[in-house]
């Protein structure tokens, strides 16, 4: 598995700004079912993507010297899902540089069309504010030339007469792509614990097999941090679910506030995640989080508030036909 989650950088200024593309792929890490919306990048692995392209800045303002590793954020808001197939653009901004730290704001939009060359403002995903990005050396964590040569890869605009003919000539719509398994990744292996009303605990051994570990990173590796907030996430979707009677709609997050990542998700380390219930009405929830290895924080959460949203009928299915009973005499 590639934890790459930018497919493209259209403009970066160097200590200030970048544009990028995302696309969502069913070959991306994680995809999870939502129910209206059907497969969608979780909101975490948006932020993931924008935190990637915050990354970037850093590295091309340093010659590839320096980049950035999360060191928390201030809030997050979470507008809508990012389905497979549409194309997101990540826009992010310096809001402040010192000597040992970055600090971002950055957001995704669905793009109007999912293309690399739509334009123009589309529907919100993910805001995230106050995004912390403590300054590590480049080659602590891989080789600089290896990420200099990926940055120009995803900064190249190929011309349109170096496609191949065969490529050029190829219908729309002729070609159908089927379903494919993506990479599996597990948030928690056992949930130890969960009482309605109040917490919830679960487990997740972090093992070199992961995946995930082949570049994040190939020199230091480092739990990602959204994958990290994306296992208290769904601990707290289990919690919610055991402490709801009403079975019909779906939990979802709208706004996490407060994240802190306090020392470094690796290899060899057991998390113990917990999530405690703040307040809790028919279709509203606040919870508070925190993963800890060996009794010390690892990363916590002040508060995650989550939506409970319903299924609304498919409307561009034909009504039920009139069953025999119903039918006139």
């Amino acid at each position: 598995m590639r934890f790459h989650l930018v497919d493209r950088i259209l403009n970066l200024a160097e200590g200030r700004r970048i544009d990028a593309v995302k696309i969502v792929s069913p070959l991306d890490p994680v995809i999870e079912n939502h129910p209206s919306a059907g497969p969608c990048l979780p909101p975490m692995l948006v932020v993931e993507a924008l935190a990637q392209a915050s990354a970037w800045i850093v590295m091309a303002t340093t010659d590839f010297a320096q980049r950035g590793v999360l060191g928390g954020f201030r809030r997050i808001l979470i507008s809508g899902p990012a389905p497979v197939g549409h194309r997101l653009d990540l826009v992010s901004e310096v809001e402040s540089w010192s000597e040992d730290a970055v600090m971002f704001t950055s957001r995704a939009n669905e793009a109007v069309m999912s293309t690399f060359n739509a334009s123009g403002a589309g529907k919100p995903v993910v805001q995230v504010e106050g995004a912390l990005c403590f300054l590590v050396n480049t080659d602590m964590l891989e080789d600089p030339a290896h990420t200099r040569q990926h940055y120009h890869s995803l900064c190249r605009q190929e011309p349109r007469e170096s496609l191949p003919t065969a490529a050029k000539s190829v219908p729309s719509g002729s070609l159908t792509i089927g379903p494919v398994s993506p990479p599996q990744w597990f948030p928690y292996d056992v949930l130890e614990q969960c009482v309605p009303g109040e917490r919830a605990v679960a487990h997740k051994a972090v093992v070199m097999a992961d995946p995930v570990f082949e570049t994040h990173f190939p020199r230091f590796p480092i739990m990602p941090g959204a994958l990290a907030v994306q296992s208290l996430i769904e601990v707290a979707g289990k919690l919610l679910d055991a402490s709801t009677d009403d079975a019909s709609g779906f939990w979802q997050p709208t706004a996490l506030q407060g994240i802190r990542f306090q020392r470094y998700v690796r290899p060899g380390d057991a998390l113990v995640l917990t999530v405690r219930l703040l307040d809790l009405s028919a279709d509203e929830a606040q919870v508070a989080a925190v993963g800890e290895i060996n009794g010390q924080k690892a990363f916590s959460l002040r508060k995650i508030s989550f939506t409970r949203a319903h299924e609304q009928p498919d409307s561009s299915l034909p009504p039920p036909s009139p069953s025999a009973e119903d039918s006139p005499a």
